[in-house]
C-alpha cells in the first residue's frame, strides 16, 4: 500500500477549485483502492486571510459569510491530510511530504501561476531537491493568465530545474504546454483533461431542489443558469428568457446593485460546492464565462454556451475546452459578440435537448482520453 498526496487549490473560495479537487481525489481513491490518496492541507497564510477580509465588507459581508461556511463545512468531504499547513514557509511541508507520501501530484488549476500571486519559490513546483523520496507528478497543471514574456531567464532555470525530475508532466492548456515545452526538459509534456470532467452527472436532486427551495425559486418550471462576469448583452439576453424561464446567477454579480435588485434573474450565493454541482442537474441551459462553470453543467450533460472574455494573447481555457470538446458551435468571444446570433444558439439548444446530451457525452468520451498516458504512468509506480 502506497501512499498519494495531491497539492492543489482545495481551500479557495472558488467553486471550480474546490470540485476538481473533490473530482480528482474520489477518482484516484476508486481506481487505487489499495492505496491511500489524501490531499495535502497547505494553503498560503496570506491567501487563507484574504478569504476572510470580505467578511467584514458591510453590507455584502453577511452574504459572503454564508457562502464562506458552506465551503468550510464542504472540506469533509474531501479526505485532507492529517496535519494541515496554513503558513508562509515551505520547510515543515516538504519534510511532512517526504516523511508520509510515496507519490506526488500537483494540480489541477491554476498552480502553476504565480506572477503577482506567489513567490517563485512556491509548493507547486514540488520543492525541487527538497523532496527527494517521492515521485513527482503534475496533472492539468495550468499557468494560464500568466504573462509568459515576463518570465526572466533566471526565473525560467529555476521552473526546468523543478520540474527535471518529474515522472510525469502533465498541464491542462496548449499556454503552459507551450511554455514547458520551450524549457526543454527532455522529457515529453503531456495534455490532461481537468479533472472534473471525471465527475458522472449529478444523482442527489433532492439536494438541489432544496437549494432552489431555500432561495424561492419555482423547482417545477424550468430554469437557465448564467455564471457570468460584466459582459455586454446579458440584460439583453435576460429580458429574452425570463418571462418562460428561472434564470439563476451563481457565483458573483455583474453588477452588486443590478443583479440584487434584477427581479428577473435570482442571485443565488448561499450555494456550497457539492451543491452547485448537483443544482447544474436541474438546468435546461447554461451561460457562463467560467471555465468550470461550463465542465460542471457539462458533465451534468446541460447544454452549455460559453462567452469567452479572456484579455490573454493566447488561446484561452475557455476557447480551448470547447474547441477540444468539438462544441465550437456553442462558444462566443466578448470582442465580436452579437446578440442575436447567440440567441439562435440559445434556442437551438433549448429546442434540442436530446440532441445537445448525445453531443456533450460523446464530447466528455473523448476529451477523457487525455487522462490515459497520465493513468500509464502512475500505474507504474503503484501497481
Amino acid at each position: 500500500m502506497k501512499k498519494i498526496g495531491i497539492l492543489t487549490f482545495h481551500r479557495s473560495i472558488n467553486y471550480g477549485a474546490f470540485m476538481q479537487a473533490y473530482a480528482f481525489s474520489h477518482m484516484l481513491q476508486k481506481r487505487y483502492p489499495n492505496h491511500i490518496v489524501e490531499i495535502i492541507d497547505f494553503e498560503y497564510l496570506k491567501k487563507h486571510k484574504s478569504y476572510r477580509k470580505p467578511i467584514r465588507q458591510f453590507p455584502f459581508g453577511a452574504e459572503y459569510y454564508i457562502k464562506y461556511t458552506r465551503f468550510q463545512k464542504d472540506l469533509k468531504r474531501l479526505t485532507l491530510s492529517p496535519q494541515s499547513f496554513i503558513t508562509e514557509t515551505i520547510d515543515q511541508l516538504s519534510d511532512y511530504i517526504n516523511s508520509r507520501y510515496d507519490v506526488v501530484i500537483v494540480g489541477s488549476d491554476a498552480v502553476w501561476t504565480y506572477q503577482g500571486k506567489m513567490p517563485i519559490d512556491n509548493p507547486y513546483w514540488l520543492m525541487g531537491g527538497r523532496l527527494n523520496s517521492v515521485s513527482k507528478f503534475s496533472y492539468a497543471a495550468s499557468a494560464f493568465s500568466t504573462d509568459f514574456s515576463r518570465i526572466s531567464k533566471e526565473e525560467r532555470s529555476f521552473i526546468r530545474e523543478q520540474l527535471s525530475d518529474f515522472s510525469y508532466v502533465g498541464v491542462r492548456d496548449v499556454a503552459t504546454q507551450t511554455f514547458i515545452k520551450e524549457l526543454r526538459l527532455g522529457q515529453e509534456v503531456f495534455l490532461n483533461h481537468d479533472p472534473s470532467l471525471f465527475l458522472e452527472p449529478a444523482e442527489d436532486k433532492n439536494l438541489a431542489r432544496k437549494v432552489l427551495r431555500r432561495n424561492f425559486v419555482n423547482s417545477r418550471r424550468p430554469s437557465i443558469s448564467f455564471m457570468t462576469r460584466q459582459t455586454e448583452g446579458i440584460n439583453s439576453i435576460r429580458e429574452r428568457l425570463h418571462s418562460k424561464y428561472n434564470l439563476l446567477h451563481f457565483n458573483i454579480r455583474d453588477n452588486n446593485r443590478s443583479d440584487f435588485f434584477d427581479t428577473r434573474c435570482r442571485y443565488i450565493f448561499n450555494m456550497s460546492p457539492y451543491e452547485w454541482y448537483n443544482v447544474y442537474a436541474l438546468m435546461t441551459l447554461n451561460i457562463t464565462n467560467f471555465f468550470h462553470g461550463a465542465c460542471l453543467a457539462l458533465v451534468n450533460h446541460i447544454p452549455t454556451i460559453v462567452i469567452d472574455d479572456s484579455n490573454t494573447n493566447y488561446v484561452s481555457k475557455y476557447a480551448q475546452l470547447m474547441l477540444d470538446m468539438g462544441l465550437e458551435d456553442r462558444l462566443f468571444y466578448k470582442t465580436k459578440f452579437d446578440i442575436e446570433s447567440f440567441m439562435s444558439c440559445v434556442n437551438t439548444c433549448l429546442c434540442n435537448p436530446e440532441e445537445e446530451k448525445y453531443r456533450i457525452i460523446k464530447a466528455i468520451e473523448k476529451e477523457r482520453l487525455k487522462s490515459k498516458s497520465f493513468f500509464v504512468a502512475l500505474d507504474r509506480v503503484l501497481l
